[in-house]
C-alpha cells in the first residue's frame, strides 16, 4: 500500500539474509531490500548517511527494535518512529505463568514488561492490533 501511495519503501530483515522467495517478491512489489554481510557491518553508517531521505522508521518485535532504536534516535534529521507490536510479550508470559505457576516464567514476564515499556519511550506512535493489549498499555501509560 505504501508503494502504491508513492512512498519509497526499504525493508531490512534483522538477520540480513536474502530469504527467497520473499526477497524477490518484495522487490517485484517495488520494495528495496537491504541484505548481506556488507550491509550488516555498515548499517549504522548507512542510517547516518541516508537520514535526510528517511521520513519514517517502522519497527517491529521488541527484541529486534531494541537493537535499532539508538541508531535511529541518533539520525539527523531523526525520522518519525512507529513501533508495531505483534503482541505484548509480557502479557502472554504473565498469562502462561498464571496457568503454569512457573516462577521463572513470571520473572521473564516482569523483565519483558520493563523492556517493552522502555522501548515505547523511543517511538512517536505505538500500534497494537488487539484491544486487550491496547487496554493494558493505556492502563499503565494513558498518554
Amino acid at each position: 500500500m505504501l508503494v502504491e501511495l508513492g512512498c519509497r519503501v526499504i525493508f531490512l530483515g534483522d538477520n540480513f539474509y536474502r530469504h527467497e522467495p520473499y526477497t524477490t517478491a518484495l522487490q517485484q512489489l517495488g520494495i528495496e531490500v537491504l541484505y548481506g554481510e556488507t550491509t550488516r557491518r555498515g548499517m549504522k553508517r548507512w542510517l547516518a548517511d541516508n537520514a535526510p531521505y528517511i521520513d519514517l522508521a517502522y519497527l517491529m518485535r521488541p527484541h529486534i527494535a531494541a537493537d535499532y532504536v539508538d541508531a535511529i534516535d541518533a539520525m539527523a534529521p531523526r525520522p518519525r518512529r512507529i513501533y508495531f507490536g505483534h503482541d505484548l510479550h509480557y502479557l502472554r508470559l504473565e498469562r502462561e505463568a498464571a496457568v503454569s505457576g512457573d516462577s521463572a516464567t513470571a520473572k521473564e514476564a516482569a523483565a519483558w514488561r520493563k523492556k517493552e515499556y522502555a522501548l515505547f519511550d523511543h517511538f512517536d506512535l505505538v500500534l497494537y492490533p488487539s484491544e486487550v493489549e491496547l487496554e493494558a498499555i493505556r492502563k499503565e501509560r494513558p498518554e
